[in-house]
C-alpha cells in the first residue's frame, strides 16, 4: 500500500460501515446501494491487503486492521 493514493470514495464507504457498524445505514445515508457499499469495502480491502470488517449476518465489527484505519482518521482525517 505504501505510496498508494486510496480512492476517497472507498474510504468514505468504508468510514460510513466503521461508524453506522451497517452496510444497510450506510447505503442509506451515501445514497448508494447495499451492494455499491460491499463492493467498495472489497477493493478497499483488496487494494491495502488487509481484512478491514468481520461480517456475519447480524453484526459488522472492525477487524484490528480496521481499527487502525479508524485510528489513523483521529489524528488525521481522511474523509469529512
Amino acid at each position: 500500500m505504501s505510496g498508494r493514493t486510496l480512492d476517497p470514495s472507498l474510504l468514505k464507504a468504508f468510514v460510513a460501515v466503521a461508524d453506522l457498524r451497517s452496510f444497510t445505514r450506510s447505503a442509506v445515508a451515501l445514497n448508494r446501494t447495499q451492494s455499491a457499499i460491499s463492493a467498495q469495502i472489497k477493493r478497499l480491502e483488496d487494494q491495502i491487503g488487509l481484512r478491514l470488517l468481520d461480517r456475519s449476518t447480524a453484526d459488522v465489527a472492525l477487524t484490528p486492521a480496521g481499527e487502525s484505519l479508524v485510528g489513523l482518521r483521529a489524528s488525521n482525517p481522511i474523509v469529512e
